[in-house]
């Protein structure tokens, strides 16, 4: 058995979770703690340090009995050696229960790079929080970014070995690896790119720099640092680069440097510019958090429509403020003149706000005030915040279509803004958490509109993606649309879920233009109906070309959004412009390994490109991202049926037939194999089939790649006429388009 912290916290055996140990969540933490605490041979933790970690706010005899019954209980699961004492300090027993964090840090400590990225497997101890504990959140914010660092720097220097001995696949491998993990960092940007160069792919590292001034961009307000254009000039000159970075195998390569701020004239000229790192949340219960982070963001967007002012997006200041790190350091890497700070506090029956403004040239604090509010007033109070903050930068808050809200109760909107948090994951199991919060949030606050409209669109998402029967969650999408637009008809949600539903449900494709037309119209700036229009309705009826156009629409307002990027490489795959959807799909992965449905897509587009290898290893990743999935099983068994080996994809096929015995399996999916299996009765028969289920992938019927060698039969025209495509809508299969020319 094995604790496991990098990614989640679990205990494991043989790569499996274990369950039935009894141990409570504080308890496993503790363990991880310990596990830290100790690793490489450090001398463990102290007592005290252990309780004021987890029983802070505890009498301190309160406090040890509780600690006490702790370690009772882990070593009644676990064994008596699971923890070993000493006069002032508890350990981990490493030969009880080894740890993937001890055997990070004792490979560094060994100069084992190699092995200590092998084992890093994801943020340490991500998502985990604990009630009462906020002296562990802090902690293990610290940990984690001190692990992800030293991540980084064992990448660095395991690239600059390989590159040095010409090793350069494995050289780039380590350092995207990197850029995903540090985004903006100038070293691992200028470390990427001469590497590239070196490689001989400068067509790679064009667009792997292209990514990065987008990001740049995107997150700074700025051009890439001057380090990384000098690279790129080098580069484009025919010149190999010389290496920026004092990187050797004997240590980690220099730290990031943050981006020069932009020149205060240039500044100047567009007004403010302004970042609001994550309101901290001081109160004792973790699930403040969801409170503090609505609250952040529910400011960003009252601010954002003024002309006047840059607001950083909510999610770049996030990642660049997780640590604690110096406001005003976080400000200056941001290239902003002003940085907002916060702070939530619940007490009694009111919430407290306190926000302070602060100039990033100097770190003065310009203005400082604290709000309070009814729990019941959470909307209001953010407005009020937004007000002030506009009347202190002389701006005018942009008046909202909206009426008022009124009163939502703190609990409920706790467990909507979990319920977000959720639907952004955009995986199955997410986005059915995502509907619990939500139901939650409305039992509590029965006509709180916006919990009724994040159920639709979850509900929504399940049926798109194929994860549930359509009968089953497109009606029940409609109704949770119906009524958000009932309670506020000034919502443009609900009409995109009501768009969503009328194209890939009834196929009633009048209506569900006139819904995203109205949706758009209430919320011209609502870029996902923007991307759901261009998905469901624009790419089904064969409009390609105005669906590309809309999506890059949609792109310029949110550069870096996974899953606007991953639907642009979906719609240029449908447009039989496979390299361009490779390319496109790999800038996602760029930024997020593990984004599946990018992974699942790419697999989709090389398959087209007849890249059968990088096809099959991209729909495997597929299969184990998702657990499973029976859409990326599909998937992968019609690239094997493609690549000529017909016995892996009927053994696929038979997995498919397993899996539905006790989870869905729609019958489309049964037919992309049948079809890669040039078994073309058996495709149309399982198509009817998924016609009847109503299934979500119908409405994609004229413009899957992987259906082109049916387009001849009679049968398959008849199925287009069932859901109302009209003539035309597929795309031309000719050879040219198949090898990726755009048309």
């Amino acid at each position: 058995m094995r604790l496991k912290t990098f990614g989640a916290l679990a205990l494991v055996r043989d790569g499996a979770i274990v369950e039935g140990t009894r141990l409570q969540r504080r308890q496993l933490a503790l363990l991880a703690v310990l596990a830290a605490g100790g690793a490489g041979g450090a001398g463990g933790v102290a007592r005290e340090e252990l309780l004021s970690i987890f029983w802070p706010d505890k009498e301190p005899e309160l406090a040890r009995q509780s600690l006490s019954q702790a370690l009772t209980s882990s070593r009644r699961a676990l064994g008596e050696e699971v923890v070993l004492e000493s006069a002032k300090a508890l350990h981990l027993n490493a030969a009880s229960l080894p740890s993937d964090v001890a055997d990070f840090s004792r490979a560094l400590q060994a100069g084992d790079r190699a092995a200590a990225v092998a084992v890093y497997a994801g943020p340490f101890l991500e998502s985990v929080y604990l009630t009462n504990a906020p002296e562990f959140e802090r902690w293990a914010e610290r940990t984690r970014a001190e692990i992800r660092s030293a991540f980084v720097q064992a990448l660095l220097a395991l690239a600059a070995a390989d590159a040095g001995k010409g090793r350069y696949a494995s050289a780039v491998g380590h350092l995207r690896r990197a850029a995903a993990e540090e985004p903006l960092s100038v070293p691992v940007a200028c470390a990427l790119l001469r590497t590239l160069y070196e490689a001989g792919q400068p067509a790679a590292a064009v667009e792997w720099a292209r990514v990065h001034a987008a990001i740049v961009m995107e997150s700074l307000g700025t051009e890439p640092d001057g380090a990384v254009l000098r690279v790129m000039e080098d580069g484009r000159a025919g010149r190999i680069p010389a290496s920026p970075l004092a990187i050797t195998d004997s240590g980690a390569g220099a730290a990031s440097a943050p981006p020069a701020a932009p020149p205060a004239a240039a500044a100047a000229e567009s007004g403010p510019s302004l970042a609001v790192p994550p309101f901290a949340a001081i109160s004792a219960d973790p699930a403040d958090r969801y409170l503090a982070d609505g609250m952040t963001e529910a400011v960003i967007d009252a601010l954002t429509p003024n002309s006047g002012i840059r607001v950083v997006p909510f999610r770049t200041v996030a990642a660049l403020a997780v640590g604690g790190g110096e406001m005003r350091e976080v400000g200056r890497r941001l290239g902003v003149q002003l940085v907002l700070e916060g702070t939530v506090q619940k007490a009694l029956k009111r919430v407290r706000v306190s926000v302070t403004l602060i100039r990033v040239s100097d770190g003065a604090s310009l203005w400082t005030a604290m709000f309070q509010r009814e729990l019941d007033d959470v909307i209001a109070l953010q407005a009020d915040i937004a007000r002030a903050i506009a009347e202190q930068l002389r701006l005018s808050v942009v008046a909202s279509s909206r009426p008022s809200a009124g009163a939502v109760r703190t609990e409920a909107y706790e467990r909507f803004r979990a319920g977000c948090h959720f639907r952004e994951k955009r995986s199955p199991d997410g986005l059915v958490r995502a509907v619990k919060y939500f139901r939650e949030a409305q039992a509590i606050e029965p006509e709180y509109a916006d919990s009724h409209a994040g159920e639709a669109g979850a509900l929504a998402v399940l049926g798109a993606f194929d994860a549930m029967p359509a009968h089953e969650v497109m009606p029940r999408a409609r109704e949770a649309a119906r009524r958000a637009l009932a309670l506020d008809a000034n919502l443009s949600e609900p009409h995109a879920v009501l768009g969503a539903v009328a194209a890939l449900y009834d196929w009633d494709w009048p209506a569900a233009i006139r819904e995203f037309d109205l949706a758009l119209a209430i919320d011209p700036h609502d870029q996902i109906a923007r991307m759901w229009h261009a998905n469901y309705v624009l790419a089904p009826l064969g409009r390609l070309d105005e669906a590309l156009a809309s999506m890059r629409r949609a792109l310029r307002a949110d550069q870096l959004s996974p899953i606007i990027n991953t639907s642009t490489g979906m719609l240029l795959t449908f447009a039989r412009r496979y390299d361009e959807a490779a390319a496109q799909l790999r800038t996602v992965l760029d930024l997020d390994p593990n984004f599946l449905l990018a992974t699942y897509f790419l697999g989709r587009s090389e398959t087209e490109r007849g890249h059968h290898g990088a096809a099959i290893a991209s729909l495997e990743r597929a299969v184990a991202l998702s657990g499973g999935n029976a859409v990326a099983i599909a998937a992968l068994a019609h690239a094997h049926a493609r690549a000529g080996d017909a016995a892996e994809a009927r053994a696929l096929l038979q997995r498919l037939d397993d899996l539905s015995a006790g989870a869905w399996v729609s019958s489309f999916q049964r037919a992309i194999v049948h079809a890669g299996l040039d078994d073309a009765d058996a495709a149309l028969d399982a198509l009817e089939r998924a016609a009847t289920e109503r299934s979500s992938f119908m409405a994609w019927l004229a413009v899957q790649p992987g259906l082109d060698d049916l387009r001849g039969h009679a049968r398959y025209r008849a199925l287009l006429r069932q859901v109302r495509i009209p003539d035309g809508a597929a795309p031309g299969n000719d050879a040219g388009e198949r090898e990726g020319r755009l048309p």
